[in-house]
């Protein structure tokens, strides 16, 4: 009797390895987009932590000086020592005195810098991008805003909080805030 039938080698036939190629692909694919949101939402939960961190130090120091930190207060800082504006951003000019978290710092209510994770400090205008920490207070309040990256864009955000000349969300992408007064 006569075998006619073709012996099997042990390997793989391209099309066998080609599938389980694609397969790995695809799921590499899979893994980097759900991790890059993870990443997205980890950075944002650090930014409410932050947030909250801050109006417990400025209300710390709002109770000791009577206000914010300010020209008024003692410590000029922010936008021409407003208390308003980039609150880790300083150059040393009239402009931008020094930053309101310097100021908390060398007062003694910080003990050490919160920065974005994003380790901006600043935004320039239109950069819809940028995650930085904003303060701003008018006779509405005093807030602390900043660009969250899981919540969409909204041109309008800002525009009602302080009488409708704000336009952080149009300027840098404000689309979070938290009322601290």
């Amino acid at each position: 009797m006569h075998r006619s039938s073709r012996l099997r080698s042990g390997g793989f036939t391209i099309i066998e390895l080609l599938i389980v190629v694609v397969i790995i692909g695809v799921l590499a694919a899979i893994t980097v987009v759900a991790f890059s949101n993870v990443q997205t939402r980890a950075r944002d939960s650090e930014r409410r932590s932050e947030l909250s961190q801050m109006a417990r130090v400025l209300g710390m120091y709002k109770v000791d000086k009577g206000g914010y930190p300010n020209t008024a207060t003692g410590c000029p800082s922010g936008l021409n020592g407003s208390g308003s504006g980039w609150y880790n951003h300083e150059d040393g000019t009239a402009t931008w005195p020094k930053s309101v978290m310097k100021c908390l710092t060398e007062a003694g209510y910080a003990n050490a810098t919160i920065v974005d994770p994003s380790k901006a400090t600043y935004c320039a205008n239109n950069d819809l991008t940028c995650h930085a920490y904003l303060i701003n207070t008018c006779t509405a309040g005093t807030w602390l805003l900043v660009n969250m990256e899981s919540i969409p864009q909204n041109s309008t955000f800002t525009d009602t909080m302080c009488g409708g000349s704000e336009t952080w969300d149009t300027l840098y992408g404000v689309n979070y805030a938290i009322r601290i007064d």
